[in-house]
């Protein structure tokens, strides 16, 4: 079976994105959900329901793999780099951590199907340290699908992760937080479509380089023509 997916990229004007439709085969393409276990907060959590969840039945309905990946907890050591970015640097106390069983929960909109892999990752790069693109080679996967949190974190770099292994990169720009969220205090604006600065730049970089971007209404949509 094949769907076709009306995506957006940047064009010759980088001012203007420009739009085309992807035909992929759904055998050789897999729905990717980046850390979207547990209590992601209200906003998130209404992405989850409301726009994550409706797109991965639609992949689901058209045979296309699903691959989950949550953060695994990690060994952290007063030289770790995690430890310096993220508390001794801004004066934090060092929370010493030790890889333990972990199960992830999900909201049961969500919940992963016995067959469906669930792939701990211990980098914010989903790839690093772990199965991910053994599982994707095995299955021939040539596009990912992707959604999740956070955006300017663990989704973005794990997008990057894949352009470097050569996947062809789709992002669903509404499977993540809503616009104007996960931004930093100053770089929040109102006045942009995407809410801030740092969605409007990495959704411009995605498009620019590491792939294309679409919506989860658009691969509802596809999803239903190819079965009709």
């Amino acid at each position: 079976m094949q769907i076709e997916l009306s995506t957006r990229f940047t064009g010759t004007d980088e001012s203007k994105p420009t739009s085309t439709t992807l035909r992929l085969p759904t055998e050789r393409t897999a729905f990717l959900l980046v850390d979207c276990n547990g209590d992601c907060g209200d906003e998130c959590n209404k992405v989850i329901r409301v726009k994550i969840a409706p797109a991965l039945h639609a992949a689901r309905s058209v045979g296309m793999k699903v691959v989950f990946v949550y953060g695994e907890d990690r060994i952290i050591g007063p030289a770790s780099r995690p430890a310096e970015y993220h508390e001794l640097r801004r004066g934090r106390p060092l929370r010493l951590q030790t890889i333990r069983p972990y199960q992830p929960e999900w909201a049961n909109c969500i919940a992963p199907l016995d067959h469906e892999p669930i792939i701990g990752k211990r980098a914010q790069n989903a790839f690093v340290g772990s199965q991910l693109d053994s599982w994707l080679r095995s299955w021939q996967i040539e596009t990912l699908i992707a959604v999740g949190f956070s955006f300017k974190s663990c989704l973005f770099y794990t997008l990057v992760g894949a352009f470097e292994r050569e996947y062809r990169v789709v992002f669903l720009r509404d499977g993540t937080h809503p616009p104007g969220t996960n931004e930093f205090r100053d770089t929040v604006n109102p006045d942009l479509p995407d809410g801030g600065w740092v969605r409007l730049v990495l959704t411009r970089l995605i498009e620019d380089h590491l792939g294309y971007s679409s919506t989860s209404d658009d691969l509802i949509a596809a999803c239903r023509t190819a079965i009709e």
